[in-house]
């Protein structure tokens, strides 16, 4: 839906997500007009291979500051 479900949703909702398309516009939409002037001072991360989403974001408010990283920003190291 794009945007925030109550608890009791969650099951029916996790059933539509494997069936139904993504929203994601919706949901970023969402979180731009909720929290407009926080969120235009964030750079946003995209944590995956490509920039599809930055592309996205970029048709829906080109004023948000997107990074895309294809591989994690800090090396992972064995503790």
């Amino acid at each position: 839906t794009g945007k925030p479900h109550e608890v009791g949703s969650i099951r029916s909702r996790l059933v539509e997500q494997l069936t139904s398309p993504v929203r994601w516009a919706d949901c970023m939409n969402y979180i731009l007009a909720d929290q407009n002037e926080a969120a235009e001072n964030y750079t946003w991360a995209e944590l995956a291979p490509g920039k599809t989403l930055a592309g996205i974001m970029r048709k829906i408010d080109r004023g948000v500051k997107m990074t895309s990283y294809m591989s994690p920003p800090v090396k992972a190291t064995n503790c």
